[in-house]
């Protein structure tokens, strides 16, 4: 007998599992596939969150200021400029000609609004009391627009200019840096003293190829006006998404159109190191934050999970929740703590924030081979241990065998227990396959599930006994 034990389910997704559900690349207990799954907690596995709804909006929320700017306060920007508590969600201010929002930032006691017009973009100004000016800059570029604060400097990008805001002289540059015609400035961000501006060479759509790379500019040199910049990191004919510092790193979502993928990296001196891979769509600028020490990040209505909760574990990619709506997606942020989403589903608008669970939830384990020489393994059973759990949660616990055309189903669902046991028999396999499937459980009760061993009998000639 011999027994195949899955345990660290915290490994997240394995390395190639982009290739298809058959894939047997990487260590037993990482993931082929899963859905709102929650891997933070090391000792088990279990379902991800839930969407709560924070207040009805009548429009999508393209922006959230993701800090608080008095306790349990901050801001929101559609078309509209929006007070965001934890459990509501006021218009402050009707921004006249405004069709999309685009960036907020707080400097020197004043909220600056970033919008485009149908002919421009804009700077709004709102002194945190009374006072608007929806004008206090004109003739931006339309598109991103990005945003990095230090001290009383605020650089923001615009099209193929990067802008500043010194709230110390009180003055305003809006081409401060011009990286050229048809670059876009995809994100800027500050970390050890230097602004890292990221560019696109291009924005012609998702089936274009365009060239991107990370600039830096130092304190130093913008105090001193001087335009050129410290360094760069050529990351090539990719795409640039979002760059997020965290932990005294910074990363970068980037897309290579060329695959069928996208990669999350750090930057490592002047090169990129990959560390996880999704797939979807590439997360902007205002669609990343920082949850449970990990970055997570909104795709194709997905929110995804990259990093260790613990020093002590390895990094991981998970998918932990999802957005009301796939068809259009907005903000995503946390300066609450909790992770808020917005999306659309054309008709209608919500804007949720990640909490209790949810039933839409499956994990599936890679293809293990159990083929040795010329012989075939038996299933003998199947075992399942949790955490105590409430009456009404449930999971269904399905083994597969021979690319999933033989199969075994165990309920988890009698909450007196927490050892389940499967004494089906699955004879001859070739390989087996795992999957947990959370969809008749509960949205209030979870099932953690710690272990799972499936025990083998002696592996069998093909032309031996059954």
């Amino acid at each position: 007998m011999s027994t195949i034990r899955l345990k660290k389910f915290y490994q997240g997704f394995s390395p190639l599992f982009y290739t298809g559900t058959t894939n047997n690349i990487g260590n037993i207990e990482s993931a082929n596939d899963m859905l709102n799954i929650n891997l933070f907690n090391p000792s088990h596995i279990t379902q991800g969150y839930g969407n709560v709804e924070v207040d009805t909006s009548l429009e999508l929320i393209n922006f959230i200021l993701d800090k608080t700017v008095t306790t349990d306060k901050t801001y929101a920007l559609g078309t509209n400029l929006y007070e965001l508590q934890p459990s509501s969600l006021t218009n402050i201010r009707v921004i006249s000609g405004a069709v999309t929002g685009r960036g907020l930032d707080v400097l020197d006691g004043n909220l600056y609004y970033f919008y485009d017009t149908a002919s421009e973009g804009r700077i709004g100004s709102f002194d945190l009391s009374s006072t608007y000016n929806d004008s206090f800059a004109t003739g931006l570029q339309k598109g991103l627009k990005s945003t990095a604060t230090k001290q009383w400097w605020m650089l923001f990008g615009h099209g193929r200019y990067v802008g500043y805001r010194n709230a110390n002289t009180s003055t305003t540059n809006l081409t401060f840096l011009d990286f050229g015609e048809g670059s876009e400035v995809a994100d800027i961000v500050f970390h050890q003293n230097n602004f890292y501006i990221a560019v696109n060479s291009t924005n012609l759509g998702d089936n274009n190829r365009s060239r991107g790379q990370i600039f830096t500019l130092s304190a130093y040199n913008l105090e001193n006006g001087r335009t050129f910049l410290d360094g760069e990191i050529a990351v090539g004919q990719q795409r640039i998404g979002f760059l997020h510092e965290m932990n005294g790193v910074v990363y970068v979502a980037h897309q290579d159109l060329g695959s069928d993928n996208y990669k999350i990296s750090y930057i490592q001196g002047t090169r990129l190191a990959n560390i996880g891979t999704f797939t979807g769509t590439l997360p902007l600028y205002n669609q990343k934050t920082l949850f449970k020490n990990t970055v997570i990040f909104l795709s194709s209505g997905k929110i995804w999970s990259n990093g260790a909760t613990d020093d002590n574990l390895p990094i991981q990619t998970s998918i932990i929740g999802s957005a009301d709506y796939s068809t259009t997606l907005g903000a995503l942020a946390a300066p609450f703590g909790t992770p808020l989403v917005s999306s659309s589903d054309g008709a209608t608008f919500k804007l949720s924030k990640l909490e209790g669970y949810t039933t839409n939830s499956y994990w599936l384990s890679l293809v293990q081979d159990l083929l040795s020489g010329s012989g075939e393994g038996n299933i003998t059973s199947m075992v399942v241990y949790t955490e105590p759990f409430e009456e009404g949660g449930r999971a269904d616990v399905t083994i597969y065998a021979n690319n999933q055309d033989k199969s075994a189903t165990l309920e988890v669902s009698d909450h007196t227990k927490t050892k389940f046991t499967l004494n089906n028999k699955l004879n001859r396999a070739k390989d087996i396959q795992v999957k947990i499937d959370f969809s008749n459980g509960s949205t209030t009760y979870p099932v953690k599930i710690r272990q799972i061993d499936i025990e083998l009998s002696s592996m069998l000639q093909r032309n031996g006994n059954k």
